[in-house]
């Protein structure tokens, strides 16, 4: 029992059943009642459940040692995934709000070129524009379209921001949490192999008490 209530798959094709049976109760209550009354979000939804069951294929990879490793692999580097989005999410919330805050004078400055304030605006205008633009510059690579506009329209100055931005996190933070995702994938390939071979030895132990007997 303890094994079937920890193993996450039983819970997934637990979820898959009760989709299934939520489906099939809706579905004949829906039945008898007119076109009007149906809830057309609700059948979307329940269809949507539906197609989750594909994901119970992932479960038959662990058949083949090479998909197995892979998908451990990913199971390991969640938790690490999950904390790197963390911390990359409070630099660009922080870099968007300076960004932000910095280039409102040139927003509502009428001397400059409207076409230029409205540039600058539509990229760093709001606090959610700011941010997805230094998601951009963070995982996009072209951080040369959203930076150098800013260094010509707005003020050189700029440049501290972005070098120290650019340095730090999209070359210093990234490659650390690559180096993070690859140690984790070596040690699930590591304790894939560990794994074989204790199975082995199980079952040679298994083997030599039935001779034994």
């Amino acid at each position: 029992r303890e094994k079937f209530i920890l193993d996450f798959a039983n819970w997934f094709d637990s979820l898959c059943v009760i989709s299934g049976l939520i489906d099939m109760i809706l579905r004949f209550t829906l039945e008898d009642a007119s076109e009007a009354s149906r809830s057309v979000v609700i059948l979307r939804l329940m269809r949507a459940l539906k197609s989750l069951r594909a994901i119970r294929m992932v479960r038959s990879l662990r058949f083949f040692r090479g998909l197995r490793v892979l998908v451990r692999a990913c199971q390991c580097f969640l938790p690490s995934l999950c904390w790197s989005m963390v911390l990359l999410g409070v630099f660009m919330t922080m870099g968007a709000l300076m960004m932000g805050n910095l280039l409102q004078a040139f927003i509502l400055d009428e001397e400059m070129l409207i076409d230029d304030r409205h540039w600058i605006w539509e990229r760093y205008g709001t606090a959610y524009r700011a941010t997805y633009t230094l998601f951009e510059i963070t995982f996009a690579g072209n951080w040369p379209v959203s930076v150098r506009p800013v260094l010509e329209k707005a003020n050189q100055l700029f440049v501290i921001f972005f070098v120290l931005y650019i340095t730090v996190v999209v070359f210093a933070v990234i490659r650390v949490i690559s180096a993070v995702f690859l140690k984790d994938t070596f040690d699930a390939a590591q304790n894939d192999a560990e794994q074989l071979v204790i199975d082995k030895l199980r079952l040679k132990s298994q083997y030599i008490e039935k001779l034994e007997r």
